[in-house]
């Protein structure tokens, strides 16, 4: 038994396989032991054998194909697919959820970089008088900076990384779920985890850059 790559992405959250036996018998007893739902009398039964036969036709104009194929499905009763009606309706499917997930995922950066903003702002104006007193008792502009630069950076970059540690350690069970999106490739999974991240990184970094210039600018 080996793993097999589905051409057609149409099958979620089922990991397709590829057995080959030596003759009919065979797989008529494979048969016997499978056991499958009959979803119209909801009763346990033997797993049906179909045969498909897929062919590639490029002469011809995809309406006009369609139109055909329909007939022949009406005329014989066999089941016929198109391609194009897959990808299709995974498209649209696949659409829906990435849409939702940009729109989320814009309102949750707005607020983050909003709050974050804000609440350096208001640190800013507390520590003004703070780092007036520094600087009367005689420490350097530098020495000041210095330090205060690196409570930012841990008040900035700390939640990101327990973030990301967060997200590796449920990276098992995100790429499990998104097995219902045709997505088996580990491999695959991971450059888009990463990606993200390092995305991540940057619009942080940004906001770090836009902050402590009006944080530096409010306390000198």
């Amino acid at each position: 038994i080996s793993d097999m790559q589905n051409i057609i992405p149409s099958v979620y959250a089922i990991d397709v396989y590829c057995m080959v036996v030596k003759d009919f018998e065979t797989m008529l007893y494979i048969q016997s032991i499978l056991k499958g739902l009959d979803m119209r009398t909801l009763k346990t039964e033997n797993a049906s054998i179909n045969c498909s036969l897929d062919w590639n036709a490029g002469s011809i104009s995809n309406s006009d194909y369609a139109d055909k194929l329909k007939a022949l499905e009406m005329e014989t009763g066999y089941e016929v697919g198109i391609r194009s009606e897959y990808l299709s309706g995974i498209y649209e499917l696949n659409g829906g959820f990435l849409f939702i997930g940009t729109v989320l995922g814009l309102i949750f950066i707005t607020g983050t970089v909003l709050i974050t903003y804000y609440k350096q702002i208001s640190e800013g104006y507390e520590d003004r008088e703070k780092y007036q007193i520094m600087k009367k008792v005689g420490l350097d502009d530098e020495l000041i900076k210095k330090t205060s630069s690196s409570q930012i950076v841990w008040m900035f970059f700390a939640p990101l990384l327990i973030a990301t540690v967060h997200c590796l350690a449920a990276s098992k069970i995100v790429y499990q779920l998104l097995g219902l999106f045709s997505i088996h490739s580990f491999m695959q999974y991971g450059v888009f985890l990463f990606s993200i991240i390092a995305a991540f990184f940057v619009i942080y970094f940004m906001i770090f850059k836009f902050t402590s210039r009006a944080y530096y600018k409010i306390v000198q």
